[in-house]
């Protein structure tokens, strides 16, 4: 299989993982009967689409980053290391957009950079695997 096939491949199995793991992340954060009808309803929405492909595009970033690193890391650490990479990217680009204070956004970073690497890591031994 061609590299760019099994990073398509891989990728969209990470993006899918990030995806997961950040609507359990707000399940669990924002909860409540009314979080699922509201998400399905956000769903139907051009903005979920647009931050799907923002997600699985960062998912992406990372799987190639995981890539580079487990040249010299073995692939779990190289996978954190790039989840926290791109989460706190990501995290940085909103403080600045939106002028939000630092210590509530980092404090979520975390959260999300697991996402991220738990993304990455699959996706990496996906890649391997194809």
């Amino acid at each position: 299989m061609p590299a760019w096939a099994r990073l398509l491949a891989a990728g969209s199995t990470g993006g899918g993982i990030v995806i997961a793991g950040l609507i359990a992340l707000a399940a669990w954060r924002e909860g409540g009967p009314g979080f699922w009808p509201a998400l399905w309803q956000y769903v139907a929405t051009a903005a979920f689409w647009e931050r799907a492909l923002q997600f699985w595009l960062l998912s992406l970033l990372a799987l190639v980053l995981t890539r580079v690193g487990s040249r010299t890391l073995p692939p779990v650490g190289a996978a954190l290391v790039a989840g926290g990479l791109v989460a706190f990217g990501q995290s940085a680009y909103l403080m600045g957009q939106y002028r939000l204070e630092p210590g509530p956004v980092l404090s979520e970073a975390l959260l999300v950079a697991l996402c991220y690497a738990a993304g990455s890591a699959v996706a990496s031994r996906l890649y391997e695997r194809l």
